[in-house]
């Protein structure tokens, strides 16, 4: 559901904006602006080097690359997809910069802190660990208020995964489920979603599409105005783990 700027946490709204810039500009081929966007966004927040795979993934598809999986390849073959490979380079080498970004924020962490995976570390405190089958377990055993908003976001969202997903766009479907499970698959279930469904730049264009139509328009604005309110309120009295 659409919140605006002014209330938006800050660090969640940097990384939408990045997120964004990079997401618009693979699409407009801009290189280097997407893979200094990719970069930025891989320092504001660790799902930023997603975009490594949407800049990749879009520079491929773009020149037309394709993979065969037939045991039987004409040397011409070979040559036409080797020569589209290399029209992509340029789009390659911007997602390669992408990570750049994450790699550049765990060097000011080893200065700073001695630690290059911090950041990691930190997330210990709020009982975070990659885990695959986390995603199984979606309602936490004691449901408060905040957390049947994160429930209710998580909810909301799969079917626009899923009409971003019937899209087809590659590149688009690779950030928004991969962005969308990660959470998913830290170990809290769907604590915090409310804050990581924002990252789903692909979904909320999906809605802005389905907004053309005045009916689903009025739907859209009534569910997201009470919500923004209400979060905006939470987060002025957050105070953080305890």
């Amino acid at each position: 559901m659409p919140r605006e700027p002014p209330i938006v946490p800050p660090l969640v709204w940097k990384q939408y904006l990045l997120s964004m810039e990079g997401l618009w500009t693979r699409s407009k081929q801009q290189w280097i602006r997407a893979g200094l966007a990719g970069a930025l966004a891989a320092a504001a927040h660790d799902t930023g080097v997603l975009l490594t795979a949407v800049i990749a993934v879009e520079a491929l598809c773009d020149a037309g690359v394709r993979l065969s999986w037939t045991l039987r390849v004409s040397r011409v073959a070979v040559r036409e997809q080797g020569n589209k490979f290399a029209a992509a380079l340029p789009g390659l080498a911007a997602a390669a910069a992408v990570p750049i970004g994450l790699l550049a924020y765990m060097g000011y962490q080893t200065y700073a802190l001695g630690d290059p995976l911090a950041f990691l570390h930190a997330e210990a405190r709020w009982g975070r660990s990659l885990s695959p089958f986390s995603v199984m377990r979606l309602i936490p055993g004691s449901l408060t208020v905040s957390g049947a908003f994160d429930l209710l976001a998580t909810l909301l969202f799969i079917p626009l995964v899923v009409g971003v997903v019937c899209q087809k766009d590659t590149a688009a479907t690779v950030f928004t489920v991969a962005a969308f499970l990660l959470p998913l698959c830290s170990g809290q279930g769907t604590y915090s979603m409310t804050r990581f469904t924002l990252e789903l730049i692909p979904c909320f264009v999906l809605l802005g599409r389905w907004g053309r139509h005045v009916w689903a328009h009025r739907i859209i604005i009534a569910l997201s105005l009470p919500t923004m309110i209400y979060i905006s309120v939470l987060y002025s009295h957050w105070a953080g783990p305890a």
